[in-house]
């Protein structure tokens, strides 16, 4: 796990191109805000994050959310639908969920396919459930199975976060709202990948939320970054 600064100090040491973007965007840690609430409970730690910042969008007029969540846990995913449940107006929840502990060469193969895919993603019009997965293998993309190659990877349907028990009976608390002291670099915690902070950014988006547990491989910086 990392901790609150770990997105800024990886950047500078693996990804020092990504470093100018990463100081004009908005990076919440939900790890440095709530782990003194909730110990040993990231679910918690994101629920509380996510639905933080869309209490500070519903104050801002805005009735609901386009939200884009690139994780490789569970716990972004129920938080993204649970953050949901914050604003009055109706939100589109996209989910893409990464390969847990991947190597190198797959998490450059994922971010590199979610870039190729982001566009389409945020402009989609309907709420949406993603696994990456490895693409079958045939005799026309036999020569494509280097895992570090968006080619590799394809989307597959994914699991329905927002009708887990675990989200339906979770109901906003508004006494949430900031409880902690620790200095905010105010992310959301989410956006788990260096490669969709570039793509977000060209597009005008102002917040991209990093989840704690992703680590940055020293070769991350191949693809779009």
């Amino acid at each position: 796990n990392g901790c609150g600064t770990w997105v800024q100090e990886s950047s500078k040491t693996y990804l020092p191109g990504v470093v100018p973007t990463l100081e004009m965007l908005t990076v919440t840690s939900a790890r440095a805000l709530y782990e003194h609430l909730n110990p040993a409970d990231p679910s918690a730690w994101k629920r509380r994050a996510f639905s933080k910042i869309a209490r500070r969008k519903r104050s801002d007029g805005h009735e609901g959310l386009n939200l884009v969540v690139l994780g490789d846990q569970s716990a972004e995913m129920q938080a993204a639908h649970c953050a949901a449940k914050v604003l009055q107006g109706p939100s589109l929840i996209k989910t893409v969920k990464f390969v847990e502990s991947p190597s190198v060469e797959q998490l450059i193969g994922q971010l590199l396919k979610v870039a190729e895919e982001l566009d389409n993603l945020v402009s989609a019009v309907v709420s949406s459930s993603s696994d990456l997965s490895k693409r079958r293998l045939t005799s026309e993309n036999k020569g494509k199975q280097d895992a570090s190659c968006a080619a590799f990877w394809t989307f597959s349907s994914g699991r329905d976060w927002g009708k887990l028990p675990s989200v339906l009976s979770w109901e906003p608390d508004e006494g949430d709202r900031e409880e902690s002291s620790v200095n905010e670099v105010d992310v959301i915690q989410e956006f788990g990948a260096f490669d969709e902070i570039m793509r977000i950014t060209d597009t005008g988006h102002e917040e991209v939320e990093v989840d704690d547990d992703f680590m940055v491989g020293g070769q991350a910086r191949r693809g779009t970054k």
